[in-house]
């Protein structure tokens, strides 16, 4: 709950329950402690804060071109480096009127009904935080409040795959390396399971050093400003193996477990900013030779219901 200090009083909204699926219904309750006067309107609306990057600097082609100019423009206004900048705004879904007498609010307890839409993307700390929000326009200081309440992710339907997965190459090619896992759909909190293939070619590899890395991607995709580059988390790595001998012009199957934090964020895609997470399989070759590390990664969805 966030309540707002006007001359009218204190405003509060809180809502039941805390922690909703797509599809619930909603309760949000507006105590307005004293009547407000000078208003012009006001109304409660179910919506979301959505966090994001944009560039606020720079040629709007930055993002593509990173990489091209000078590292000595780094901070400078108008180049493409150093201009990158976080912020939230705010979505909303619906919205109800509050009647307005005489120019006033009246004081009182009001209980709204609402619905979660049923694609509402999933709360977490690096994408959306949902609220219903109370908004008083008025002549003088307006007044807002928040009450606060959590979208969960239930897991796919039976039977039902969520689509397939991404699965990109991000450095070398030494190597064929193909990721297997054995759902497509992880909860928050569990040990994720799954294979790396490795197909070598016939004249053969180095030893190799093979890990498995959880990583997710926040991109950014604002409707009016300049999106920012794609930002990559990584949330932990566990070793497979630091010395794999792989079979000349034959494939070596390495199984793995990943642990899943029980705080990350769901898979979701809001209107400004979309979250998504891979598996990511580093490859290092033992010596010195023409072999660069590999990497290579597989989308998956998480959820939290």
């Amino acid at each position: 709950m966030r309540s707002l200090f006007g001359r009218g009083g204190a405003v509060a909204v809180t809502v039941s329950p805390a922690r909703l699926r797509p599809g619930d219904e909603l309760s949000a309750t507006i105590v307005v402690p004293s009547a407000i006067e000078k208003v012009a309107a006001a109304k409660a609306e179910l919506g979301y804060v959505n966090t994001y990057a944009y560039r606020w600097a720079g040629r709007a082609d930055a993002a593509a071109t990173a990489g091209a100019d000078s590292l000595a423009t780094i901070g400078q206004v108008g180049t493409d480096y150093g201009s990158e900048r976080e912020t939230t705004d705010w979505v909303g879904v619906v919205e109800t009127p509050l009647a307005i007498r005489d120019g006033a609010l009246a004081a009182g307890t009001r209980d709204l009904p609402f619905r979660v839409p049923s694609w509402a993307p999933a709360s977490s700390e690096e994408l959306v935080t949902w609220a219903v929000r109370l908004t008083v326009d008025r002549k003088g200081r307006d007044i807002e409040a928040d009450g606060a309440f959590v979208v969960l992710a239930p897991a796919p339907p039976a039977g039902q795959q969520p689509g397939p997965a991404r699965h990109e190459r991000v450095m070398g090619g030494s190597s064929d390396i193909a990721i297997h896992l054995d759902r497509p759909a992880w909860r928050a909190g569990e040990t994720m399971s799954g294979t790396v293939v490795i197909t070598a070619p016939a004249e053969g590899l180095p030893e190799a050093d093979v890990a498995v890395v959880l990583q997710y991607d926040r991109l950014s995709h604002p409707l009016e400003r300049t999106p920012a580059r794609a930002v990559t988390f990584d949330r932990g790595l566990v070793s497979i193996d630091k010395h794999v001998a792989l079979a000349a012009g034959g494939a070596t199957e390495l199984p793995f477990a990943l642990p899943l934090p029980a705080d990350a964020g769901p898979t979701a895609e809001a209107v400004h900013s979309s979250l998504e997470w891979f598996v990511l399989v580093r490859i290092l070759y033992k010596g010195f030779s023409a072999h660069l590390p590999e990497r290579v990664r597989l989308g998956f969805v998480v959820y939290n219901d």
